[in-house]
């Protein structure tokens, strides 16, 4: 969720931690416009020179029939580069790789609560997408990917013994504080208002932590968007830029 790149690499950071939520469905979708539909892509504004209603149509068309966009197409091996996060060295290495990121995407899961007077429910797990340098990403095949994932599992941290559970919650507080006041590392979310505030309750050390260098993807694009941020949801933005759409499924 937020200076940034070009914007295909931003868009691909923010999509790409997505992909981390291995179950459940997702706490943020009763509060954000993301419907999950490639063919909900309308048009803005007229047809250009040269260019007809139909051909725009046509091309729309094309897009809305295109698979869902799939970690390997931006070169993410799940198995890899993907990093399940539930103790103390997990999290000790996870600070050490992010301070030499250059661009972080920031997301949030937890679970959706269906009923009106359920109670709310915690952040369930926190994910972290970065850059690698581009002496890392290089292989002699090519294979690497250009980026990585942090998955912190909050819900398993604070189901460990009450000792353990105290010092991973701290652990992850120290990391969370000093991301957000790094100046040097870019944070990219997307309507991150929810996220922040479940991490805000859940880490209360970051309440007094002004969030630094940070970009919101869908405040960015729905600048230059006719319509603005009207059902501007991420999964658009993925078929704008990516020419895919996001599927919902792969949470």
């Amino acid at each position: 969720r937020g200076g940034t790149k070009a914007s295909q690499t931003s868009d691909a950071m923010a999509g790409t931690a997505r992909y981390g939520a291995g179950g459940g469905a997702r706490g943020k979708g009763d509060v954000d416009t993301q419907t999950g539909k490639a063919g909900s892509m309308k048009r803005n504004g007229a047809a250009g020179p040269g260019k007809t209603a139909a051909t725009g149509a046509s091309q729309e068309a094309a897009v809305a029939k295109s698979p869902p966009l799939k970690p390997a197409d931006i070169g993410l091996d799940c198995a890899k580069d993907v990093v399940l996060v539930t103790t103390l060295r997990g999290l000790k290495e996870a600070r050490k790789v992010l301070r030499r990121a250059e661009t972080v995407g920031i997301d949030c899961e937890w679970r959706p609560r269906f009923l009106r007077g359920d109670r709310e429910t915690p952040v369930a797990l926190i994910q972290l997408s970065y850059e690698k340098p581009a002496s890392a990403a290089a292989s002699a095949t090519g294979s690497s990917a250009a980026m990585g994932v942090f998955l912190l599992d909050a819900t398993a941290m604070t189901s460990a013994s009450k000792v353990a559970a105290g010092e991973l919650r701290d652990s992850c507080s120290d990391l969370l504080e000093e991301l957000f006041a790094d100046a040097k590392v870019s944070k990219i979310s997307f309507d991150p208002t929810e996220d922040l505030r479940k991490l805000r309750k859940a880490y209360p050390k970051l309440e007094g932590i002004e969030m630094s260098n940070f970009v919101d993807l869908q405040k960015e694009v729905a600048r230059t968007r006719k319509g603005g941020k009207h059902g501007l949801s991420l999964s658009k933005v993925s078929e704008m830029f990516l020419k895919k759409p996001l599927a919902k499924g792969q949470q």
